[in-house]
């Protein structure tokens, strides 16, 4: 249906020279079409550019202007309020910003329990996460009622599989906190749970792996499992689905989301010049196609990590049929 009606609009603005409305490309999901440069100082632009960069997954900036926008009207109505904080609350969210989340909660909110859930467990309040998993758990229920088709209600399903995470994380760490009285009161025990600890927590980002190279590629969804596993996963655990999603985003031509992905991986201070290396690798994979990067360029930069061991000298070969190099 969608892509009859973009059909039939592409004709009208070719036959008939039809002139394109805001609404018309709102309804078929072009953000891309309608995303502005600048803000005009009216209500309904402000709000409609923050829409563009809502959908276009540009949670940094996002986040930026609904803080801008709360700070500087002290005196804004009660629902225009709400709204901006929901929209803080979903940017805060996607980041990762657990402390910016807290401040934009509210109780009208539609995620509010998976809000506070997240909340609550980077701040080790295991009784009050526990208690709104399970409430997020019982609303998820009734909607997973209504779940008739794979494709039309994967979003459904996401919200389970992150429910989910965040009941693993829940338990992991009350296994850690259970554990740690238990050193307490007999320090010979204390090499037996380390160790079994770090094996519980090396097979659920296993498991976790596997999960995510099976995930449908929608980018807000990844973004929101990425930002719950950072509540017990470091930057070096989420490397590799952080590259895959980066990945994603530059095949979907999502260059705010690409480009802000790859910086920030560069920026991080990486103590492994093997993990340096694979950010930059996985950078030339995406740039070299697009003309960003010439083939000499591309072909130096490859025997420079195979000579440093971050690529092998099989996967070398295989890179270059992939590039067609």
């Amino acid at each position: 249906l969608k892509t009859s009606s973009e059909g039939l609009v592409e004709f009208a603005q070719k036959s008939l020279g039809l002139i394109l409305q805001v609404g018309w490309l709102k309804s078929m999901g072009h953000w891309n079409k309608i995303h502005k440069e600048d803000i005009d100082d009216s209500k309904e632009d402000s709000e409609l550019q923050l829409m563009c960069n809502l959908e276009l997954s540009n949670w940094e900036w996002s986040l930026k202007r609904v803080s801008e926008l709360l700070g500087e009207n002290k005196n804004l109505e009660i629902e225009i309020q709400k709204k901006l904080k929901s929209y803080g609350a979903k940017a805060a969210f996607h980041l990762g910003d657990w402390d910016k989340l807290e401040n934009f909660i509210d109780p009208t909110q539609d995620n509010r329990e998976i809000y506070q859930a997240a909340v609550a467990l980077k701040h080790d309040k295991m009784i009050e996460a526990s208690e709104y998993i399970e409430q997020a758990f019982k609303l998820c229920e009734k909607e997973s009622y209504g779940i008739g088709n794979y494709a039309t209600d994967y979003d459904k399903i996401v919200k389970l599989q992150l429910l989910c995470e965040m009941n693993e994380i829940l338990d992991l760490k009350n296994k850690s906190i259970n554990d740690s009285f238990v050193v307490e009161s007999n320090i010979n025990s204390n090499e037996n749970i380390t160790n079994k600890d770090s094996e519980e927590r090396n097979h659920l980002i296993g498991i976790w792996n596997d999960r995510f190279l099976t995930m449908e590629s929608g980018l807000s969804n990844m973004q929101k499992i990425l930002a719950i596993r950072s509540l017990i996963c470091n930057e070096e655990e989420l490397l590799t689905w952080k590259l895959k999603f980066a990945k994603i985003c530059f095949k979907q031509e999502n260059s705010v989301l690409y480009t802000q992905t790859i910086n920030r991986l560069k920026n991080f201070d990486f103590k492994s010049q093997i993990l340096i290396d694979k950010i930059a690798l996985a950078q030339v994979e995406c740039e070299y196609k697009t003309g960003k990067l010439q083939q000499l360029q591309v072909i130096g930069l490859i025997d420079e990590l195979t000579d440093k061991k971050g690529v092998s000298k099989k996967y070398k070969s295989l890179l270059y049929v992939k590039l067609g190099i």
